[in-house]
């Protein structure tokens, strides 16, 4: 969560741009605003990041909660009424449990996970081993990255905070002037130039490579 108010950042706007608040009002600078939170996550999964406990369902394969993008991290069971840590988990690659337990989605079931199986080309599901019980399964904490919820203001009162990092300000300060050079109707000569300056500017402080940083932010894999 930041400590900055939205209105700091659409000062920047106005003061980059020659005040061209006239051309684009906030409303319409608020909507990019969640767009670019949104972009920044998708392209860099661990500028937010949420913790869930949740109750798994009956055999092996789970899907991560309903804004999830990729799964992080399994922390730790939370028994089968969700309030009681439990033991902590591995987590190994599915090439690597298919090889060395070829059966392990027929393991006799148990509301207690020993691994977790994941596969990055599948970024939102994950597997538990032994099979979760038809009956009072577990339940399981662990962290993902999510969608950024979307930032409402009531009142046309911008001094709101944000929901990533204040490290992130410069990157969501340059997908909001690419969103305005993208949007414009010909008032500026060399709009396209500028909006592909600042696609740059946003791309380049977050990512070069989207499959580079799926791949830094999947879960750390024990190979057995």
């Amino acid at each position: 969560m930041s400590t900055i108010y939205i209105s700091k950042i659409f000062d920047k706007v106005f003061q980059e741009t020659g005040d061209l608040g006239f051309l684009r009002s906030k409303a319409d600078m608020l909507s990019w605003f969640n767009e670019g939170e949104a972009a920044l996550v998708s392209l860099k999964p661990d500028a937010y990041v949420k913790t869930a406990i949740q109750r798994l369902e009956e055999g092996t394969k789970q899907t991560i909660a309903a804004d999830g993008i990729i799964f992080q991290d399994a922390l730790c069971n939370m028994g089968t009424d969700g309030s009681t840590p439990g033991k902590n988990i591995r987590i190994i690659s599915k090439a690597n449990m298919n090889r060395f337990a070829p059966l392990w989605h027929a393991e006799t079931a148990n509301a207690a996970v020993d691994v977790i199986v994941f596969d990055k080309r599948n970024p939102k599901i994950f597997y538990t081993s032994p099979p979760q019980p038809e009956t009072n399964p577990g339940y399981l904490k662990y962290e993902y990255s999510a969608t950024p919820p979307k930032i409402i203001v009531t009142d046309d009162n911008y001094n709101v905070t944000f929901t990533v990092g204040d490290e992130h300000e410069p990157a969501l300060l340059n997908y909001i002037l690419f969103r305005i050079y993208s949007e414009d109707t010909g008032q500026i000569s060399d709009a396209v130039q500028r909006a592909e300056k600042y696609w740059s500017l946003f791309s380049g402080v977050n990512i070069t490579n989207k499959e580079n940083v799926e791949s830094r932010n999947e879960p750390v894999l024990v190979e057995n």
